[in-house]
């Protein structure tokens, strides 16, 4: 299980550290800023939201997972008694 938190932790982190990028670049760039300065200041956003989602997003995908395992085995163990 750990191997698949580790993927889910990382496939989230990028996730969220692209959308971060895309909204600083734009922001950056609709309020004037060079696109020198944009990309600077989106890679940046965006490094630090790689950091930042390794550090959170671990825990939320740890506990999503398992409350899915949890509910998984309880309706295992009712399909199991004959109950629908």
């Amino acid at each position: 299980m750990a191997a698949g938190s580790r993927e889910l932790t990382r496939r989230a982190t990028a996730h969220l550290a692209g959308l971060a990028f895309a909204v600083t670049y734009l922001a950056a760039s609709i309020l004037g800023g060079s696109p020198g300065t944009a990309l600077l200041r989106g890679s940046l956003v965006a490094a630090v939201a790689l950091v930042a989602g390794q550090l959170l997003c671990r825990p939320v995908v740890d506990a999503v997972l398992d409350a899915a395992a949890r509910d998984e085995a309880r309706r295992a163990a009712r399909t199991d008694e004959g109950e629908p």
